[in-house]
């Protein structure tokens, strides 16, 4: 059987966070980590079926929530994580509904977390 991540996506225009998440995702065993500064260059790069994406709210072109859209209409298989330093319920809330499975603060970024939500694609990748 196929691992649940073998594929991830980090959108985020902050290069140190970028890499510290990819980090923590590779010691975890994720093969295959792309990173990308703008959600343009996520979009352009959808082809590549990620299996998660974690994303930023506040970019330049496309915020979070409007690319968080794009990616369920044209890839709607790949889960979407908002991690964002903006403390905002409304975004939260709204990032829920329009299919993010999580929302965390970039302060509380630890392997614990990332632990959790990987484990989380795993439960719901296996059949019932």
């Amino acid at each position: 059987m196929r691992p649940p991540c073998t594929n991830v996506f980090i959108v985020d225009d902050d290069r140190f966070w970028s890499e510290l998440l990819g980090g923590i995702l590779a010691d975890m065993g994720v093969p295959q980590v792309s990173t990308f500064s703008t959600s343009v260059d996520c979009l352009k790069n959808l082809h590549l079926n990620p299996d998660l994406i974690f994303t930023d709210y506040q970019m330049e072109e496309l915020n979070g929530l409007e690319l968080l859209k794009m990616i369920k209409l044209n890839n709607h298989h790949s889960k979407v994580v908002f991690c964002t330093a903006h403390e905002d319920l409304s975004v939260a809330c709204n990032a829920i509904k329009y299919g993010s499975m999580d929302y965390f603060l970039k302060s509380n970024l630890n392997r614990y977390v990332v632990a959790d939500i990987l484990k989380s694609i795993r439960t719901t990748a296996e059949p019932v």
